[in-house]
């Protein structure tokens, strides 16, 4: 590699690193709600009230559906909520019975209870980010490296 190359690289891979911390950071914590709602969650069932079109698209360039779920906690307390992974078709039905796990002190931040989907989001992330800061400081230090050895 050419000493401009590698000077391009040092300018480049900072911010691949910091892309690599950000999902990393969002895999924790994600990850750490998961743990959460496993620890200290409570179950309840709920009743999907309508499927809300996303701003995503699937590949098809069909619209992504989140279902509205509504529930009742273990206090009697009404809650609706926009479950945060979508689906092209619509995975649930309007007015099918769904599980809902939340939490007692913040029960607007529930889930549908879908056993491992719920861990793909935090397990996707946790291995893209890692792998990615190796990568970058790797390939940083390699650019170092090169541009020492040059001068």
């Amino acid at each position: 590699m050419t000493d401009d190359q590698n000077r391009t690289l040092l300018k480049v891979l900072p911010i691949l690193l910091l892309v690599a911390l950000l999902l990393t950071g969002g895999g924790l914590y994600f990850a750490a709600f998961q743990i959460d709602l496993l620890l200290h969650g409570e179950s309840a069932t709920g009743e999907v009230l309508a499927n809300e079109a996303g701003d995503s698209t699937s590949s098809s360039g069909r619209p992504a559906w989140f279902p509205i779920v509504a529930f009742e906690t273990s206090e009697g307390t009404q809650i609706t909520f926009r479950h945060r992974t979508g689906h092209s078709p619509p995975a649930y039905a309007v007015g099918e019975r769904v599980a809902v796990t939340y939490l007692p002190d913040d029960p607007e931040a529930a889930l549908i209870a879908e056993g491992f989907m719920n861990w793909l989001l935090p397990l996707v992330l946790l291995a893209i980010g890692p792998a990615l800061i190796v990568i970058a400081v790797r390939a940083i230090a390699g650019a170092r490296r090169r541009l020492a050895k040059s001068s």
